[in-house]
């Protein structure tokens, strides 16, 4: 059951970078878990900037593409910290619940937004 719109989708991806990006520098994390917060917000910005959906500039990638660039993205996240990034319990719980967050919005997010919906329609006129 796919219950969060493009749109909605959209502000969360904007919401999720913020917080990467501004978190780990406030909250004083090492450089670590700065360099993996402030990448993946980086490329969560850029794809949200080229995804055919109601908050992106260029509309280039598909919202199914979108979709999994934001499974890889929430996957590493849940990796990184059982795998190499050390950290205190604190942030490593923080940094897989952002992954384990993003993984379930790209799991109830509608896999078209109405941009794609409309170019999917014929034309009234092609006849």
């Amino acid at each position: 059951m796919k219950i969060i719109s493009t749109f909605v989708h959209g502000v969360l991806d904007y919401l999720t970078a913020l917080a990467g990006l501004a978190l780990p520098h406030v909250l004083g994390w090492n450089d670590d878990a700065k360099v993996l917060l402030n990448a993946a917000a980086g490329a969560v910005v850029l794809s949200s900037l080229v995804t055919r959906y109601e908050l992106s500039v260029i509309k280039r990638l598909p919202m199914k593409a979108h979709l999994a660039l934001d499974a890889l993205n929430g996957a590493l996240l849940i990796a990184a910290p059982l795998l190499w990034l050390r950290e205190n319990s604190a942030v490593t719980t923080f940094i897989i619940g952002m992954g384990v967050m993003e993984l379930a919005v790209v799991l109830l997010t509608k896999t078209q937004s109405p941009l794609e919906a409309n170019r999917d329609l014929p034309l009234a006129n092609s006849r």
